[in-house]
């Protein structure tokens, strides 16, 4: 399982890309504030309104399993309605950090055995809006029967938020400590029907009075053997349902008809 961050753009429950993507943003955002268009373009690339024609997808192979993970990523319909797909390919699966792996030294919890990884795993598109700022995408794994017992567990410890809002204040490696991320809240919501879980983050950008709220809203699916999670950043101040429900629409019914 793992949500991902903001910026180049947002992998993972990955330290340095979920960090560092957010530093950029929240750059970008203060050199638009201050300098205007010029400035802004110069720090953040002009968006994409279109789609690209093929909607890239970067998968690792599946090893003793007849299920393709590229067929459960999030792709282009109603959950991605206002944004565009990045033509950047994306993120190698390979390089993502599990949840697990994330907080079990802040649980107590033994590392992960050496070959205890995903049998196979795929990212899906980027889906951006047009500032910029929001985007969605999503990490699929084929995991094993074991790894399936310890991350059900694992989103019933009662420890997961606490740790998980110590992972987000951690800076990045080669990133001051100072950077002005200051998270807010990591809660568990109800999650929309056909999702298992639902983790809000929230976090402000910058220490002015007009400093960037984001929000990171991880819907997680596990059925069977495959393990699927949307990554929502944006700037709602409240949990956006409707997008959630339709995100849960989409991967729910491609789960129930692998």
């Amino acid at each position: 399982m793992a949500p991902r961050g903001a910026g180049d753009r947002r992998r993972g429950w990955s330290t340095a890309s979920w960090r560092g993507g957010l530093v950029a943003v929240a750059t970008a955002f203060a050199v638009s504030a201050c300098g205007g268009d010029d400035a802004a373009s110069s720090a953040n690339p002009a968006p994409r309104t279109t789609a690209p024609s093929a909607v890239p997808t970067s998968s690792s192979p599946a090893e003793n399993t007849d299920l393709s993970p590229a067929d459960f990523v999030l792709t282009e319909g109603p959950a991605t309605a206002g944004f565009a797909a990045s033509a950047e390919e994306p993120a190698d699966p390979e390089e993502q950090t599990d949840l697990y792996s994330i907080v079990a030294g802040c649980l107590g919890l033994p590392a992960p055995a050496p070959g205890d990884e995903p049998q196979a795993s795929a990212v899906g598109p980027t889906f951006n809006s047009p500032d910029e700022i929001s985007s969605i995408d999503s990490l699929v794994e084929i995991v094993s029967d074991e790894q399936v017992v310890r991350d059900r567990e694992l989103l019933k410890n009662p420890r997961l938020l606490e740790c998980l809002g110590s992972f987000y204040e951690q800076p990045a490696e080669g990133e001051p400590a100072d950077s002005g991320i200051e998270i807010i809240s990591v809660e568990e919501q109800p999650a929309p029907t056909g999702a298992l879980a639902y983790i809000r983050a929230v976090m402000k950008l910058g220490d002015t009075a007009d400093a960037l709220v984001l929000s990171m809203d991880s819907l997680i699916f596990l059925e069977g053997n495959v393990e699927v999670t949307v990554n929502y950043v944006n700037t709602e101040q409240a949990a956006p349902r409707e997008r959630l429900q339709q995100i849960a629409d989409q991967i729910s019914e491609k789960l129930r008809n692998r």
